[in-house]
Formats: C-alpha cells, structure tokens, sequence
C-alpha cells in the first residue's frame, strides 16, 4: 500500500529534481508505476525539463506502453539535441507496435545522423533483422497477392467491410487455393452482414488448410454469427491448439471477444499480463473481460491502474466510476470507447462550455479540469465529424497545450490520414508551419507547411505570374490567376519552371473551359494534365472534370 500511494503522500513543497531523483530509485527497484507517478509529478512543477520527459518515454516503453511512450517522444523532436535518441526510441515502439515499416524508417534516420552513438549497435541489429523481415515478405511470386490482402486488412480496420470484399476478391483471382485470403473474406463478409456468405468463403479456407489459424477462426466467428456455439466453440478451441505466432494469438482472442466467450480471452491474456501486467492495452482488455465474465472486482481494480498510468485516459475513468457505482452495463465493449449516450452527453457539455464566449472556454481551459481529457478523447471517437470539431476548438484555443495536443494525432498509429491531415491544418492555423514528424500509412513522414503569404512573396511565385501571364494575356483575371499560380509554386519536387508554368495554363484554361494549345508527347502531355488537376485542387477549384 505504501507503494501505491507514493505520489499522493509527497509534500507540494518537494522540489522538481528531487522527485526526479526519488523516482530514480523507484524504478531501479522495479516500482514502474510509482516512478512513472513521480515523474509526472516532476514533469508538472518544471515542465522544461526535458529530461523528465525522456524517463517518462522510457518508463513508459518498460511497461509495454509504446503509444503512450511515442506520444512523449514525439513531442522531444522539435529540440535538436534529443532528435537522435528519440528517433531510436520512436523505432523501437513502432517495432513493438506491429509497424515494421515506420521502425526501419526511424531507425535508419538515428543511424545516419548518429552513426556512432549510444544506441547504434542495438539500432543496426534491429534495423537488420526487421529489413529482413520486409524482404522475405516481398520476395517470390506471392508479393501482389500479399500486398493486395494487407490493403483488404487496412480496409476492415477502418470499418470498410465492402471494400474489403472487392479487395479480397482480386486477391483470390491471383491463388484460389489461398487460405488466408478466404478467410479475410469471410471476415469481411460476416462485417457487411452478410453471415451466411460468410461460413461459405470460411468454409473454403478450412478446405485449403485445415490447419490454418484464420480459417479455424473465420469458421467460429460465422457460426457464432448465425448462432451455432457449440461447434462454434469446437472451432475457436481448435485454433487456440494451433496458434504459432504473435499474429495467430491476436486473431483467436479477437474472435473470442466477439463470440463473448469471455472467460477464454482471460485464460489467452493471462500469461501476457503476467509477463506485462502495466501495459494499457493488455490491462484494457483484461479490464473489458473480466467485468463481462461477472468479475466485476478484478476489472475496477485494472481500470484504477489505467486511470495511474494516463490520467487523460477518460475511457477508463468512466467505466470505473460507472462499475462503482453498480451502473455500468454488461457486457461492456472491448473497444476503447464510451457508449454512445455517454458520447452524446460529453457533446452537449462541450457545445455548452463553447456557447459562454472564447473568454470563458480559454479560462476553463487554463484551469486545467475536465476539458483537455474530454477534447483529448474526442481526437479519437469514431462518431464522424466529432475529431474535426475538437481540432477546431484546439485551433481556436492556439496555445502550447493545444498545439501538442494537435501533434499528439499525428504519432498516433491509430488515427486515420485524413484525421492527421486535419490536424496539420489546425497547427497552421495556430500559426505553426513544421516541420512536424508524423505516422503516415505505416511510414514515418516529415511536414512542413508553407503559409500562403510566404509563397506569395517566392522569386518563384512571381516569375510563374509573369509567364503565365504572358501565356494566357494580359486580360486574365487577377484572383484565379494568383490563385493558379501560388499553387504551382508551391507543388514539392524537381519540376523547371517551364513545366510549372505549362501546368498552371493547362489549369487556368480548364477552369475557363479553353481548350489548351500545348503541342507534348502523349506521356508528357498526360505528366501536365495530372500536374494541372492537383494545382487546380490545391487552389480550391472544382474543374478537375474538364481536364
């Protein structure tokens, strides 16, 4: 008990480095929690410490944390002189993460600007093996047909079962005796409704293997879905006696979740918390299933180390304080999200606190209550439209909490592109233009926006004016000319100048709807053409059907 309540007993008068220090030995004696809970404490008194922050992101990693650990080291990138280490950091989180890709992206970048640092032996032996890795999985024959089932697995997790089918379907035109291909299918199937459909691709994959992983759980999932347990559970028992891999374990207790059979996603996850028992998604999980399974005590007492290890964590906070108060409804979702009248309850309190006036929102916001958790948990609800409406309070609110609370989207392997774009635009709105590290599509990216004004004023920008100008004549009008031309000065990559300028006429002339009079090679002509309906894009104008 002493332990856990560590944080709580130290006096307010304790400075910053000696909650640093005492955290210092919490964490050499294995008390992860309790020195993650003086860090914080330190972090809050003197928040330029950055070296705070950096044992945080360590801390964090040591208990099997990666996103919450990259949140922070994300956030260190900005300083010169922490670029090196967090990048090695940041790669070893995308690796535990699954994101292969973005690690070797990460890794490679500390290994060219810091060929001989610290972490360089560690950083080259796990740059090798997961380069490895991605060359075997692109070698041989099977690379399309892997290639177009990682698109089909991309499109179920962002809730698009359709176009996973049509995905899946060009898949198994390349190999019909594929059994993992059939059994994505009848996973995208059973998504779109569709459970009958669904037990017969499951049935084709149990034929091609019957020993496949995917085809014993696409056979447990459909049957469950048309309310056949028992051979259901047959199945599902079947492929947790022929798991091989990390990959195969995550799919038999995914399929366990949802057919309910709760007490069989304790028994998997069992020996994963034990050899992790801080890690926030094992904990969530455990949490989720415990309570469904009738255990209510053993989840409130994980929803209370979830509240410790990310106090923003408002998913956690609602659960434990609904399970508390005997009010919580079973069973409870795996998913890491609120029900929807809890959702809609936040909402109303949100638009509420916005209607008292920019004045009052901003002196909430510097109080440091229940606003920053609850516009942090709407970054990620999945009801449409609400990421956008919290990046623009945050935009509107434009300070050093708000805009890292902006860049946080964009580490998050979780959120979409389109959610990481928005984000960026909010940051320029602040008035920031990057460069920002970001997690695109699996890969590592770096932004940087340029103000409009900033284009304007380019040697570039102006000589593009003078000769489009001179193309189109001298009676062009001024607003879609600019517009055009800042656009085309703005495009990245090695383009002359002349090509820039044939693009902007070949926009301008279709936005006019002129015929365009350049004479080009077809593969030339077609290289403007693409060029001419991006510029027209960027600048804000709906004429890409004319070219």
């Amino acid at each position: 008990m002493a332990n856990e309540t560590m944080g709580r007993v130290l006096p307010f008068a304790r400075s910053a480095a000696y909650l640093q220090r005492l955290a210092d030995k919490q964490r050499a004696q294995g008390h992860l929690l309790q020195a993650l809970e003086l860090l914080r404490m330190s972090r809050q008194k003197e928040p330029e410490m950055l070296e705070t922050t950096m044992e945080m992101a360590e801390t964090y990693a040591l208990m099997r944390c990666p996103a919450l650990s990259n949140r922070l080291l994300f956030s260190l990138l900005e300083n010169d002189e922490n670029d090196a280490a967090c990048l090695y950091g940041i790669g070893c989180n995308f690796a535990a993460l699954g994101l292969n890709a973005c690690a070797v992206d990460c890794l490679a970048l500390y290994l060219h600007q810091c060929r001989d640092g610290e972490y360089a032996a560690e950083a080259s032996e796990l740059l090798e093996s997961l380069t490895a890795e991605t060359e075997e999985s692109a070698v041989g024959p099977e690379a399309r047909l892997s290639l177009r089932m990682e698109r089909a697995v991309g499109a179920l997790e962002r809730g698009r079962p359709r176009l996973a089918a049509r995905l899946l379907r060009r898949a198994l035109a390349l190999d019909r005796r594929n059994a993992g291909a059939h059994a994505l299918m009848s996973f995208a199937l059973l998504g779109d409704g569709r459970p009958r459909e669904a037990l017969e691709a499951a049935r084709c994959a149990v034929r091609c293997c019957r020993q496949d992983v995917r085809a014993q759980c696409a056979m447990a999932a459909s049957l469950a879905a048309l309310g056949s347990m028992d051979p259901a559970r047959a199945f599902l028992r079947r492929a947790g006696e022929c798991m091989e891999d990390d990959a195969d374990f995550s799919l038999v207790c995914q399929t366990a979740r949802k057919m309910g059979e709760h007490e069989t996603v304790i028994r998997l996850l069992t020996p994963l918390e034990n050899e992790a028992p801080l890690s926030d998604a094992i904990l969530h999980w455990m949490a989720s299933a415990h309570y469904n399974a009738g255990h209510a005590g053993e989840a409130v007492r994980r929803w209370r180390t979830l509240r410790r290890i990310d106090p923003m964590d408002t998913v956690a906070e609602y659960r434990l304080r609904m399970a508390e108060e005997g009010a919580l409804a079973v069973p409870v979702s795996y998913e890491r999200q609120v029900p929807l009248e809890e959702t809609l309850s936040r909402l109303s309190r949100l638009r509420l606190w916005v209607q008292e006036g920019p004045e009052s929102l901003r002196a909430r916001w510097q109080e440091n209550t229940a606003l920053e958790p609850l516009l942090r948990w709407g970054l990620s609800c999945p009801e449409e439209g609400v990421p956008g409406a919290m990046m623009g309070v945050l935009a509107s609110l434009g300070d050093a909490r708000a805009r890292q609370a902006l860049r946080d989207v964009l580490c998050d392997p979780f959120c979409l592109p389109e959610e990481k774009h928005n984000a960026v635009a909010a940051l320029h709105l602040c008035g920031e233009t990057g460069p920002f590290y970001a997690e695109i599509s699996g890969r590592l990216a770096r932004i940087h926006v340029a103000r409009a004004n900033e284009a304007a004023d380019t040697a570039r920008y102006q000589a593009l004016v003078r000769a489009v100008r001179a193309r189109v004549g001298e009676k062009a009008e001024e607003a879609p000319l600019q517009a055009v031309c800042r656009a085309a000065a703005a495009l990245p990559g090695p383009m002359d100048a002349l090509f820039r300028a044939r693009a902007a006429e070949t926009a301008l002339r279709a936005l006019w709807g002129q015929p365009c009079q350049l004479r080009l090679a077809r593969g030339q002509w077609r290289k403007i053409r693409r060029c001419a309906r991006r510029i027209l894009r960027e600048a804000g104008y709906d004429a890409l059907h004319q070219l």
